[in-house]
């Protein structure tokens, strides 16, 4: 903080003590001149003129955004209520870039994961966007299913619909050279304004992948797409 020095020290105390000393007649007058500005001022308003508007801090604050939205935990193209839970974790850069790599995704892009394992599941739900749009929803779902070709066994492909739109839903089946068996995944894709819209539900195998089912289900059912 900044020191006052000695000089406007004195000035200020000097300035106190000649506003102390005016006359009773001076102080009277001041007194009577600020009534009567007052009362002016007062008869100005009309008595009909519109409040001030609420000051911010006197607004009452906007709700939490739903999940999905802009400002929420993870910034989607869609809306949807996750199910209780389970932990989501927003992947963006670098971390986008290395689970492409992972899961040799390369036509979606990795932007959300919820994960299952607060819950007692080992299993994991991903959310994927496409960067281009102008592909079918079967388009979408089979290229990213044949993406995993290493490792696919088996898939199938039937028609869906969500939050009213042409959907497609896969369920394949991966084999896993860590744990040397066979585990069963799904997956739909959708197309939204904001472009395409993959949902992949995984798990550690085709048992803890099932437990998710009730959650991967939620989804669907309470989706919106967010406008263009």
């Amino acid at each position: 903080m900044r020191r006052f020095t000695g000089g406007l020290v004195s000035v200020a105390l000097l300035v106190g003590a000649l506003a102390g000393c005016g006359s009773g007649d001076d102080g009277k007058d001041a007194k009577e001149s600020k009534a009567d500005k007052a009362a002016g001022e007062k008869a100005d308003v009309p008595s009909g003129s519109p409040k001030s508007p609420e000051s911010p801090k006197e607004r009452k604050p906007a709700g939490p955004a739903k999940f999905g939205e802009p400002g929420s935990a993870c910034e989607l193209p869609v809306t949807f209520e996750p199910a209780k839970g389970w932990k989501v974790t927003e992947l963006s850069g670098k971390t986008a870039e290395f689970m492409g790599r992972l899961t040799e995704h390369k036509s979606v892009r990795a932007v959300c994961n919820l994960d299952a394992k607060p819950t007692g599941v080992l299993g994991t739900m991903t959310l994927w966007t496409a960067p281009r749009r102008g592909d079918s929803p079967r388009k979408v779902m089979e290229t990213f299913v044949t993406e995993a070709k290493r490792h696919l066994v088996k898939q199938e492909y039937r028609d869906i619909t969500v939050a009213g739109l042409p959907a497609v839903e896969a369920v394949y089946v991966l084999n896993s050279p860590l744990m040397d068996e066979d585990r069963e995944q799904r997956a739909f894709a959708v197309n939204t304004p904001k472009g395409a819209f993959v949902v992949d539900l995984g798990g550690v195998s085709t048992g803890e992948h099932r437990k998710m089912l009730p959650g991967y289900e939620l989804v669907k059912r309470t989706l919106t797409p967010l406008g263009g």
